[in-house]
């Protein structure tokens, strides 16, 4: 009597989001989310200023161009007000002085976001057999990607309240471990983005600020997350 023995593949639960690696993936696209939305505010009021010492003009039409809309713009004009423009964020701080004239700190950070949610895409998606290159490729790509990347985060971040351990880096690098009571979402909300006075003065005397910039779960009160 000939017998055949199946084996039965348990199908990944919500649970299976709610990992170390996951939740720390999604910290991060939240961080680089918030950064992004930032540092883009900032850069295009400069450009904003700047239209009026260099106006840009639709190369083809000659109508008069805002900074949405300076991709339309060609030829010196354009770069006259690109220059001014880099120029001016350096001054500003919002662009490192060693980041070539021709890049954007916000593209870059907004290419720097795109590339974490890919991520956590793939990372989230392998136990259900799912990658960022599929959900882009299917019907309705794109909304399928986002809706995937928002029901990770919701349970990822999500769950019962706990004592957390995290990792608050700053934007000038600093790190502080920090007990925080609560979920890793509650915790992002409260921290990323949020700006505070440093204990230090900087070369002049003021008080200098900073801004948390990530966040990081190394540990929960418990054990496993």
């Amino acid at each position: 009597m000939n017998t055949t023995t199946t084996t039965t593949t348990p199908k990944p639960t919500p649970a299976d989001l709610r990992t170390p690696e996951i939740i720390n993936a999604a910290l991060r696209v939240l961080a680089l989310k918030a950064a992004a939305q930032v540092k883009r505010e900032q850069v295009d009021a400069i450009g904003a200023e700047l239209l009026q010492a260099h106006p840009l003009t639709d190369s083809r039409t000659g109508e008069a161009l805002t900074v949405k809309d300076a991709w339309r713009a060609y030829g010196p004009e354009w770069h006259a007000w690109n220059a001014a423009c880099a120029a001016e964020q350096v001054r500003r701080g919002v662009k490192p002085a060693d980041m070539p004239a021709e890049n954007c700190p916000a593209l870059t950070l907004e290419h720097e976001q795109s590339k974490a949610e890919n991520a956590l895409a793939d990372l989230s998606g392998a136990p259900f057999g799912v990658s960022a290159h599929k959900l882009i490729a299917s019907r309705d790509g794109h909304n399928t990607y986002r809706q995937w990347l928002e029901l990770v985060t919701q349970a990822a971040l999500t769950g019962p309240t706990r004592r957390l351990s995290l990792r608050i880096t700053t934007e000038r690098g600093d790190v502080f471990p920090v007990d925080f009571n609560g979920t890793p979402a509650e915790a992002a909300r409260h921290y990323l983005g949020r700006e505070y006075v440093a204990h230090e003065c900087d070369e002049t005397g003021r008080e200098t600020r900073d801004r948390f910039a990530s966040v990081e779960v190394v540990g929960a009160e418990g054990g496993a997350l």
